[in-house]
């Protein structure tokens, strides 16, 4: 019998299995090499850094603290493998290593005001900057006005 703990784990694990394929499917054409033509070795050490900015009127300015998440999804399983908070520069850097099926892809998330945001996938070896950059927006600090303009009941009857 698998604990409540543990579905959830398992549901977790399905949903970003979903979510990998999704930005697999989306961002394959972006990748400078097809990723099933890429050669990878499980066990490798590979490592992942970017930045996290935000939109200035002066410009990108980082973003310090985000939480950022190292995900890998594969076809044998996916879920997060690491995360961490960027520096004051708003950088984040990664090493791991490769595991388990060799076609797996691994990316990084971070979310901002309820948004999520993610690097295309990678399998390279080394990434710096480029695609492991994201740029976030503020989408919920202005005030909004919102007012009731009605209300409605639907009676039904069984």
């Amino acid at each position: 019998m698998i604990s409540p703990r543990g579905a959830a784990a398992r549901h977790l694990g399905r949903a970003l299995l979903v979510i990998g394929a999704t930005v697999v499917g989306g961002f394959a054409s972006t990748v400078s090499r097809p990723l099933a033509a890429q050669s990878v070795t499980a066990g490798e050490a590979r490592s992942i850094a970017g930045r996290i900015t935000r939109p200035d009127a002066s410009g990108d300015r980082p973003v310090a603290g985000a939480w950022v998440t190292l995900h890998r999804v594969g076809p044998d399983a996916a879920g997060p493998v690491d995360s961490m908070r960027t520096g004051a520069d708003g950088r984040y850097a990664f090493r791991y290593r490769a595991t388990g099926d060799t076609l797996a892809v691994y990316f990084v998330s971070t979310n901002r005001g309820g948004v999520n945001y993610f690097t295309p996938p990678v399998r390279e070896r080394v990434v710096r900057d480029g695609v492991a950059e994201l740029m976030v927006y503020d989408t919920s600090s202005a005030p909004l006005p919102i007012a009731v303009r009605g209300r409605h009941v639907i009676v039904t009857s069984s």
